[in-house]
C-alpha cells in the first residue's frame, strides 16, 4: 500500500505501476526533507544544504523547484501535498504514504 521513493532510482513509484522521474536536484530535496521527516525546514536550511547558498544570497530557486515538483507529482501520481509549507519553513506531509527505500 502507497508509494515509494527511491533516491538510487530518482523517482516515486506509485502501486499502481505509474511512477514519477525526478531530477537530481528534486531527489535531493525530497530525500533531504525525508531525512528530516517531522521536522520544519527553513529555506535558509535548504538553500544551504541542497544548493550551497549563503544566506545573503537572495533567491527564488528553492520556490520555483518546489512549485515545478509538487506539478510533477499531482500531474503523474494524482497525488498532492506532499510537500508543504508553514510560516517558518518546508516540511513532508506524513501522512502521505510514501516510503524511502
Amino acid at each position: 500500500r502507497g508509494n515509494s521513493f527511491d533516491p538510487r532510482k530518482n523517482e516515486i513509484r506509485k502501486v499502481n505501476g505509474n511512477s514519477v522521474r525526478l531530477t537530481e536536484k528534486e531527489t535531493e530535496l525530497i530525500n533531504f526533507l525525508y531525512k528530516r521527516r517531522g521536522k520544519i525546514i527553513s529555506k535558509k536550511i535548504l538553500l544551504q544544504g541542497i544548493w550551497g547558498y549563503k544566506e545573503t544570497i537572495s533567491t527564488h530557486t528553492l520556490e520555483t523547484h518546489i512549485y515545478r515538483l509538487r506539478k510533477k507529482i499531482e500531474l503523474g501520481l494524482g497525488t498532492k501535498d506532499l510537500i508543504m509549507k508553514n510560516n517558518t519553513g518546508y516540511y513532508l506531509n506524513m501522512s502521505y504514504p510514501t516510503k524511502s527505500s
